[in-house]
């Protein structure tokens, strides 16, 4: 009921604002990312030159706990990523998805792949 009517609001404080997004509004992965400023990372943009290293470190390095999926929803195996595209369809589509934990594995798989440090 509160959400409903005050999704009808101009907000135009930000307090109101940030309490209705944060009671009314659920975050995806990208936008965790973003706005979880201690985890020091961010999204990648499509002509970053850090797909390049991700694709390699996952061939390298992925695991049961990180692996990305195909369009089947099959686990991509640690040294089966083929191409970069693969894994910017993969980081794309699951950048909207839901974030429900840190723990949850798309999160886990998609800061690890999907991301790159905000220390560089």
């Amino acid at each position: 009921m509160w959400c409903d009517k005050n999704s009808k609001t101009s907000h135009k404080l930000k307090g109101e604002f940030d309490s209705f997004r944060e009671w009314c509004t659920k975050d995806n992965l990208a936008h965790h990312i973003r706005i979880t400023t201690s985890l020091n990372k961010v999204p990648l943009a499509l002509g970053d030159a850090k797909w390049d290293e991700n694709k390699n470190n996952y061939n390298s390095s992925a695991t049961d706990q990180n692996q990305i999926t195909d369009s089947k929803g099959v686990a991509i195996a640690k040294a089966a990523l083929q191409d970069i595209q693969t894994l910017q369809a993969w980081c794309f589509t699951n950048a909207k998805g839901l974030y429900i934990s840190d723990t949850d594995k798309s999160f886990v798989a998609y800061k690890e792949w999907c991301t790159k440090s905000t220390n560089t």
